[in-house]
């Protein structure tokens, strides 16, 4: 009689919403799916818990600096205690400081020697390091030689990790969203005059937004049945300000909805009721969004981002346009709000790409089977000492 297979315990080190950046709903999502279900696991939430949507960048700051070491010594004592066989850890370092302050957390994390993945959410091109120096390079190697495995979003992101150097075994990894998304019926589309078209993301101008409210103010008089409905919270009080200056002075009021944030159900609704989805970034790694956007049947409007590039096929699935270009993104619109058929097209080629490259049964195998060869490389080691 075959012996049952031994499932390896995992650590997940990372943060959890709130706050509501992707990297938070990655991992949330990641906790989630039922492939993974085999698995003893535990989560160590990084996070502040306070409904914020500020991510990125970020200066260095005592306070951080001594937040990231106490955070360290956490890990390492909960680490001690639970024993996992796997160290599953989320990497969204996009400076040296932030960079610094997620290694100091890792290398806390493998106090026990255990096996340790780095999922990193981030473009390695674009972050402080990797990067594209060869000292910010050689540092990344140094920090992160103890992964075995290392997680990235996106093939072209897993190339070049192999041209700077990277040892380690590199598997594509996108984020997971909400597979009940994919259970929206496809043929929603044009039920009544309005085309609804939804923004999911913060309210900042690295996400586009502003390039949004001139767009809504541009199509306020000539499509007056386009209604915008935003989802999401401003990064800094000065981005909440100037939102309502904008609102008011070009009176948006009459065509788009500031929603708040919106989570679950609401969130499901929201891509329920929606004919298209806009996401005019100038910057994205690997965006929850346009997944969710294709598992809803969708139509995309986006921009020629590397993580929109990476999810995306241009013209099938999405339009995407050079960031910032208001009247390509106002022409793109406008073709899609005046052509049903041309939405369900894109929409129903999405919803295929997504059940191809993104559900949760295709990323979650592949994460399913790291697990267990990272377990079966630990007893090999075990047996040769």
């Amino acid at each position: 009689m075959p012996s049952k297979p031994h499932y390896p315990s995992v650590l997940y080190i990372g943060p959890l919403p709130p706050p509501t950046g992707g990297v938070a709903l990655a991992l949330e999502a990641l906790t989630k799916c039922s492939v993974l279900e085999p698995f003893p696991r535990y989560v160590f939430n990084t996070s502040h818990g306070r409904p914020t949507e500020v991510v990125g960048t970020k200066t260095v700051t005592p306070e951080r600096l001594i937040r990231r070491v106490k955070l360290a010594g956490d890990i390492a004592r909960y680490v001690h205690t639970v024993r996992p066989d796997v160290i599953h850890f989320q990497y969204s370092g996009q400076s040296l400081a932030t960079a610094l302050g997620d290694f100091i957390m890792f290398w806390a994390s493998g106090i026990n020697l255990n096996k340790q993945i780095l999922h990193m959410h981030i473009d390695p091109r674009a972050a402080g390091i990797p990067g594209a120096g060869d000292w910010s390079q050689r540092l990344f190697r140094i920090f992160s030689r103890r992964a075995s495995v290392v997680f990235t979003l996106l093939e072209d992101y897993r190339k070049y990790l192999e041209q700077i150097g990277m040892r380690q075994t590199i598997r594509v990894v996108p984020n997971l969203c909400d597979d009940s998304i994919a259970e929206l019926a496809l043929n929603r589309h044009g039920r009544s005059g309005v085309v609804r078209v939804a923004f999911i993301g913060r309210l900042s101008q690295a996400k586009g937004f502003f390039d949004l409210l001139q767009l809504a103010a541009a199509l306020k008089v000539t499509h007056p049945q386009i209604h915008f409905e935003i989802a999401g919270l401003p990064s800094t009080t000065q981005d909440a300000e100037r939102i309502r200056e904008i609102y008011q002075q070009d009176h948006l009021q009459e065509n788009v909805s500031l929603l708040g944030l919106v989570r679950g159900k609401e969130k499901l609704a929201l891509l329920e009721r929606s004919d298209i989805i806009i996401l005019p970034s100038y910057g994205e790694s690997s965006s929850i969004v346009a997944v969710e956007t294709m598992a809803a049947g969708l139509p995309l409007l986006g921009t020629k981002v590397a993580g929109l590039r990476g999810n995306t096929v241009d013209g099938e699935t999405a339009f995407l346009v050079t960031p910032g270009d208001i009247q390509e993104m106002k022409d793109r619109l406008v073709q899609l709000v005046e052509d049903a058929d041309l939405r369900q097209r894109m929409g129903c080629a999405g919803r295929d790409l997504y059940r191809e490259r993104f559900s949760s049964a295709k990323i979650g195998q592949v994460v399913f089977d790291t697990y267990m060869a990272l377990a079966e490389d630990a007893v090999k080691v075990r047996q040769r000492a």
